[in-house]
């Protein structure tokens, strides 16, 4: 996908509308749609917050998209006013919403650090998590799975939190135990790799002030 975004303007315009057009596809499949079938499974798979997550990956990646982007998320504010948004939206509106404000509440983060929610993010346990937060992509469902029948039922909020420390705790083993081990194998082949144009971009550019 960074490579397709590599030529400005119009490849990056149809990767947001292929992208979208998932998005729009699952959610029309999910509430719209009775039954089974490869295809309907498929469409049902799509996670609309990845979806909405990667369209602001590649419109970001682009010089362009960051720039233009960077003045709305890049705002001192931006942060807070997302994560009050997202909470206000959990029950007054339908899920695409909450997604939407959570993708663009990443994207803020990221953008600016110095936001009112930084110290709060910067926290050791939430520091915690966000290094082993693959581990938890990888094992949220089986958490939540392995939940489910001491709970009684499949959805709410206990099984959200009781589901989230199950995978928090394994994505930790995984990582102390087999991960890093592994990432402490890329010393004995000689010096890291210079990393890719975007990332030595971002670490060199200035948090943005407005």
């Amino acid at each position: 996908m960074l490579t397709f975004v590599r030529t400005p303007g119009r490849a990056l315009a149809i990767a947001c509308a292929v992208v979208g057009v998932g998005v729009l596809a699952d959610q029309f499949a999910t509430h719209e749609i009775e039954g089974s079938g490869f295809a309907l499974t498929v469409v049902r798979s799509i996670a609309t917050p990845i979806c909405l997550g990667a369209i602001l990956a590649v419109t970001l990646h682009h010089p362009t998209g960051y720039d233009r982007t960077s003045r709305v998320l890049g705002s001192r504010w931006a942060a807070p006013l997302l994560a009050l948004a997202m909470i206000a939206t959990l029950q007054t509106l339908p899920a695409f919403w909450v997604e939407l404000c959570m993708a663009l509440l990443v994207g803020a983060v990221c953008v600016r650090e110095d936001h009112p929610l930084a110290r709060s993010l910067g926290a050791g346990p939430l520091r915690l998590v966000g290094v082993v937060s693959y581990g938890v992509y990888l094992m949220h469902m089986l958490a939540a799975n392995a939940v489910r029948p001491l709970l009684g039922h499949d959805f709410g909020i206990d099984v959200f939190a009781a589901a989230a420390v199950v995978a928090i705790a394994m994505a930790y083993v995984s990582y102390r135990f087999f991960e890093t081990p592994i990432l402490r194998l890329k010393t004995r082949f000689g010096s890291a790799a210079a990393p890719p144009a975007p990332a030595r971009r971002l670490a060199s550019a200035q948090p943005v002030r407005t």
